[in-house]
């Protein structure tokens, strides 16, 4: 089973303005459009992007409120326009307060203000105490008490309304938040994808979100888990069921008997609210295989983070399952470390990184790909043509057309470079399409393409699906490669010029490279290099490792003749060097691998 795990991290990849601050500056727009004259109007349209722009507005040049979005804009406004959550984070933000923009960091908010309002409640008959407080605690007194206290003059009515309302607020909250997301940021023209996401063959998907962004891109035919309740403008603000809160602070003994502020509670939220808990099936399902399979549970978009410990813990804990976590960014990276520290501890960590088969492995995202990007279009018919088992006849050769249509016009573009025409052909032949003119037409573009890959050495290792395919089949790819790999080795070769003033550190270079040179060629840059006429060189060491390099590419006899008119000269200097390298001929020497070696000069 293959199990794909998204956070809030999934959406913001593929560009969804979903970041709670995102949120916060929406709310403020809707308020300041309800609030000013509609000529007053043009100073903030100039300030919003195109997306909220066409959300909020008519047209371009008529600044009345969207008639099509004005019932939930006003909904919006009326449940957000006196929020005690909404005017906390907008009065942290004009302090420089304000922790993060992630919803992780909106639960840190809840979570820090809960509690110090937890801890303040016994002490607010005590003058004294009130006013030693210092810090956040002493920022929530003042904002979420200190009014409520003066007029209910008692500590307990004083708790019981203020829990009353921060409760209704922050269902407020989370409904205007489901307006947001559905009937705005569900509408976004979505134009990137992610390779990482879209090449796993996903069975499963737990999300963390409330949006449907990976049934909407990738596959709305698969089964998906939405943990945390699920966005529907259908809703009320009583029948949402939007999960949003906090992780349990309490120690092991007041969690039996301290239920104060349960309703704020994630595990809480989630029993109340019936929001699915389908992955315990999996889990269940996963326990009961063979002990030997292990399951895939691939992890993109979510810090890690100790508010979700209960489910990612029954995913990571498994001893059946396998982690991959793809991070986009070094901060990212080490964040999702210290989260796991948190989760697992620092010892299984290591040993399940470290270990032979590690059952945990980071990998970083690749760059999302737009749609209208010709390499979405290579990619997408790749993965079509790995699966083509799942088409009918006709739907078959109507996707073969296409890519014969691409090589009739030699079509670059699409093909982009040299390494997708050998995944397009290992994704056709896999699938058990054969057709030796179809080989040819690829051949020939992925001659036409050289130069297109760095690495222009290929192996059927590479590519996924060649291993686990029959015999016939990878000798077909095996063969294909090996043409296409020689194709490069012959440019590569002919592309190669030793001119008359290049260094021995050059042509070193160029041959070990695999420049082919023919032995008139070797024995005229021997003697150039010797008399030190045309080729130069830095240093004697590296001259001699040039010219040993060399005589491997010349006739031993005829070398031998040639040096030993050479030691008949006058040039003292030559002679040494002569008389040297006759010696190494006629003890055959140069036959010796080892020959750069053994003189220490490689």
């Amino acid at each position: 089973m293959n199990i794909l795990i998204i956070g809030n991290g999934f959406d913001l990849a593929h560009k969804l303005p979903t970041k709670y601050t995102d949120f916060l500056d929406f709310l403020g727009n809707v308020r300041v459009l309800k609030e000013i004259h509609p000529e007053e109007r043009k100073r903030l349209i100039r300030k919003i992007d195109k997306d909220m722009k066409q959300y909020l507005f008519t047209d371009e040049n008529n600044f009345n409120i969207n008639s099509k979005r004005s019932e939930y804009i006003d909904e919006i406004y009326q449940l957000s326009k006196d929020n005690i959550w909404i005017n906390w984070l907008y009065q942290r933000r004009a302090d420089n307060e304000i922790l993060g923009e992630y919803w992780v960091d909106f639960e840190t908010e809840i979570s820090g203000v809960i509690q110090s309002i937890e801890q303040l409640s016994p002490i607010l008959s005590e003058s004294s105490g009130v006013f030693n407080l210092i810090g956040i605690q002493a920022k929530v007194f003042t904002f979420f008490i200190k009014k409520y206290y003066t007029e209910h003059k008692s500590q307990d009515a004083t708790m019981k309304y203020l829990k009353k309302r921060l409760l209704l607020d922050l269902n407020k909250l989370i409904r205007c938040f489901e307006i947001y997301l559905k009937d705005f940021v569900e509408n976004i023209d979505k134009r990137l994808l992610s390779l990482d996401i879209y090449n796993l063959k996903i069975d499963k998907v737990l999300t963390f979100n409330y949006t449907n962004t990976y049934l909407k891109l990738y596959n709305n035919d698969v089964e998906c888990d939405y943990i945390h309740g699920k966005a529907d403008i259908n809703n009320t603000m009583i029948t949402n069921n939007m999960v949003l809160g906090i992780d349990d602070y309490l120690n092991e003994d007041e969690k039996f008997t301290n239920t104060n502020f349960i309703e704020f509670k994630k595990y809480y939220q989630r029993l109340i609210k019936g929001t699915n808990c389908d992955y315990k099936k999996w889990i269940d399902e996963i326990n009961h295989t063979n002990y030997i399979i292990k399951h895939n549970i691939y992890i993109f978009g979510h810090s890690l983070a100790s508010t979700d410990r209960d489910v990612l813990l029954d995913f990571i804990e498994n001893e059946k399952t396998i982690i991959t976590i793809y991070y986009n960014n070094s901060n990212q990276y080490s964040e999702q470390i210290c989260n796991l520290v948190h989760l697992i501890g620092p010892d299984k960590l290591n040993e399940w990184v470290h270990q032979a088969k590690p059952k945990i492995k980071f990998v970083k995202q690749q760059p999302m790909i737009n749609i209208d990007d010709s390499g979405w279009r290579i990619m997408r018919d790749i993965r079509d043509c790995s699966e083509l088992f799942k088409l009918s006849g006709q739907e078959i050769e109507y996707k073969i057309n296409e890519i014969k249509d691409h090589l009739d016009n030699s079509d670059k573009t699409y093909f982009r470079k040299q390494r997708n025409v050998i995944d397009l052909f290992v994704a056709i032949t896999t699938s058990g399409y054969i057709d030796n003119n179809l080989t040819d037409q690829m051949l020939n573009m992925a001659k036409d393409l050289y130069g297109s890959t760095k690495n222009e050495t290929y192996s059927p290792s590479e590519f996924k699906r060649v291993g686990n395919s029959p015999q016939r089949y990878q000798k077909i790819i095996s063969n294909f490669i090996d043409l296409v790999n020689t194709y490069n080795a012959d440019k590569k070769t002919k592309s190669y010029h030793i001119s008359d003033s290049d260094s021995c550190e050059k042509i070193f270079s160029l041959l070990e490279a695999g420049m082919k040179i023919d032995e008139q060629q070797a024995i005229l840059l021997i003697e150039d290099i010797i008399k030190g006429s045309k080729h130069s060189y830095k240093s004697n060491k590296e001259m001699w490792r040039c010219v040993l390099y060399l005589i491997s590419y010349a006739n031993s006899e005829k070398l031998i003749e040639i040096m030993s008119n050479h030691i008949s000269g006058d040039n003292n200097l030559y002679r040494i060097k002569y008389t040297f390298l006759l010696n190494l001929l006629k003890e055959n020497e140069y036959f010796d691998n080892n020959l750069l070696a053994k003189y220490q000069l490689k």
